[in-house]
């Protein structure tokens, strides 16, 4: 599930209840086409000795109230996980 938020002037994009290994850092690719934004979900890890429930997160700096949408893939794959914009915000 994606949830988007406002945190001061930032705008936050997450995707909750991720099962990942203790030690991953996560490492998005963003991709932006004019009003459509792409996040690709991409994890570094060096170890497999646990794991934990995480929310990867990404983060928009100085968000002005513009629409944006976001289609969040994991990894390479050609199927969009979710889809969220703006709008929901105003929710």
């Amino acid at each position: 599930m994606l949830q988007i938020a406002l945190e001061n002037n930032d705008l936050l994009i997450s995707r909750n209840y991720v099962d990942q290994y203790c030690d991953a850092e996560f490492t998005p690719v963003l991709t932006v086409d004019n009003y459509k934004v792409t996040i690709r979900e991409y994890w570094n890890t060096n170890s497999n000795d646990c794991s934990t429930c995480s929310a990867p997160t990404v983060r928009i700096e100085n968000y002005e109230g513009d629409f944006f949408e976001f289609w969040w893939y994991i990894g390479e794959s050609s199927i969009s996980f979710n889809v969220i914009n703006t709008d929901a915000l105003n929710d």
